[in-house]
């Protein structure tokens, strides 16, 4: 009995060739078309990430020198005699 039931069964050769019949049957030529374009169009190549621009230092910031008027230039105060120092109060 064991030999009939393996004469039965088919083999797997035999199983895809059925399932790729039955594809084959259900997919029309409709399907075809667009699966053959796909794999005719490859995708279009990544655009390479442009390397970032390096970016300036800032400047060094100079400070602005005002010049001076011209009454301001005789109002420099020269310190040239020492000032007595003021005694703490006593208490």
């Amino acid at each position: 009995m064991s030999n009939q039931g393996q004469a039965q069964e088919p083999t797997m050769e035999e199983i895809l060739a059925s399932i790729r019949r039955i594809i084959s049957e259900d997919s029309g030529p409709e399907d075809e078309a667009p699966s053959a374009s796909a794999e005719a169009a490859p995708p279009p190549p990544a655009d390479p990430v442009p390397a970032p621009e390096p970016v300036p230092e800032p400047a060094a910031v100079e400070p602005a020198v005002s010049e001076p008027a011209a009454g301001e230039e005789d109002d420099i105060l020269e310190l040239t005699e020492a000032l007595p120092d003021e005694a703490a109060p006593e208490e």
